[in-house]
């Protein structure tokens, strides 16, 4: 059996399985931003919280308009990342509410 096979079945080619890594790895990345983000920040108050879902929302539809059109592949990345170090400003703020506990 071969290695694609026992992973996506026999329906699911090389660069099927290329791509889904491209996807899983991008998700790892993504997440180690916001989770760092928000260890680093865990300490501070933010000032206004909405102001940053609010550019977290303008980045996201601004990511769906700019994959639709076709931009470069690095525009989206940078606005990937920046999106990720918002969340982890969010995620900071909202920490700070729940118990010790409940994180460990």
């Amino acid at each position: 059996m071969d290695l694609f096979e026992y992973i996506g079945g026999s329906n699911m080619n090389r660069l099927d399985y290329l791509f889904l890594s491209k996807v899983l790895i991008n998700l790892l990345f993504q997440s180690g931003i916001t989770s760092i983000t928000a260890y680093n920040n865990q300490n501070q108050t933010i000032p206004n919280k909405w102001i940053y879902v609010i550019i977290s929302f303008l980045l996201i539809f601004l990511l769906g308009y700019l994959s639709s059109n076709n931009s470069s592949f690095y525009l989206r990345f940078i606005l990937l990342v920046t999106l990720s170090y918002v969340n982890g400003i969010i995620f900071s703020g909202i920490v700070i509410h729940i118990p010790d506990k409940e994180i460990k």
